[in-house]
């Protein structure tokens, strides 16, 4: 993830770029694991520490500068891959036929998964966290729907601190009993790096010739194509309520002071 002066936001300058890194990681005959992880921050707070991401850029949107259609591209685009692989030409995608391209998953969460940054996790096979990493899904003080973190993270922490995630606004800390159900390991900050090596080893050093059959054996038991085809059909149709509504706009000035952020 990159986008330093946003602090790695995601907005129309980002979908295509990490879609075209994904694709490439994911084609790479010479890999077997794919590793997501937050850019070095520039300037600022966090100047010269990597952090993860801060979700939906709040500045573009309030602006105007991000489309109904990013999320939809997002969504079922780049994210839609790394959860479900890439299928092959001419070829169903359905997890029966099992003829995806598929490759494990790993984040490495630095510092925040705010908002989008938090539903990577819920795609993802494998979560790193460093220890004072925490998560989040402001999707109420936004205004929109957390793209299909709805769907997904009840099947991490359940109903009800999904709930209070989405619509209470609770910060999950990683190191934290809710947090380690989304987190598989929690490590120092200083040792995030060797963390992912050591993962890396774990999944490869036996090979990965089963990955992708279990990988398709866990969505057909949890969220089968079906399952995401009807759940998309209403994120579209409300995500549009949301991001047409005036509420938007109020909401980024009361809670994000976003009149007062510059482009």
């Amino acid at each position: 993830m990159k986008n330093p002066r946003y602090l790695n936001a995601e907005d129309d300058t980002t979908v295509a770029d990490v879609e075209a890194a994904v694709d490439l990681a994911m084609l790479d005959p010479a890999t077997t694991v794919c590793v997501l992880r937050g850019d070095v921050i520039g300037t600022g707070k966090y100047a010269g520490q990597r952090a993860f991401c801060t979700g939906i850029n709040l500045t573009h949107l309030y602006y105007g500068r991000i489309s109904y259609l990013w999320y939809l591209v997002r969504e079922m685009g780049f994210i839609n891959k790394m959860f479900r692989g890439l299928a092959y030409e001419h070829t169903t995608p359905e997890e029966m036929l099992g003829t995806s391209l598929e490759k494990p998953w790993i984040t490495a969460i630095e510092k925040f998964a705010i908002g989008g940054g938090c539903q990577y996790l819920l795609a993802a096979d494998y979560n790193i966290a460093a220890r004072d990493a925490y998560m989040t899904l402001p999707a109420r003080k936004e205004g929109i729907i957390p793209g299909a973190a709805n769907l997904r993270m009840p099947r991490f922490v359940g109903d009800r601190i999904t709930r209070q995630a989405i619509m209470m606004d609770r910060r999950i800390d990683c190191d934290s009993d809710a947090g380690r159900m989304i987190c598989d390991l929690i490590v120092e900050p200083t040792e995030v790096d060797a963390a992912i090596d050591g993962v890396i080893d774990n999944l490869t050093n036996s090979g990965v010739v089963s990955a992708a059959s279990n990988r398709r054996a866990m969505r057909i038991a949890h969220e089968p194509l079906d399952l995401f085809r009807t759940f998309m059909s209403v994120y579209a149709r409300e995500q549009a309520y949301c991001h047409y509504s005036p509420a938007l706009i109020s909401n980024l000035e009361r809670f994000w002071n976003a009149q007062n952020r510059k482009m």
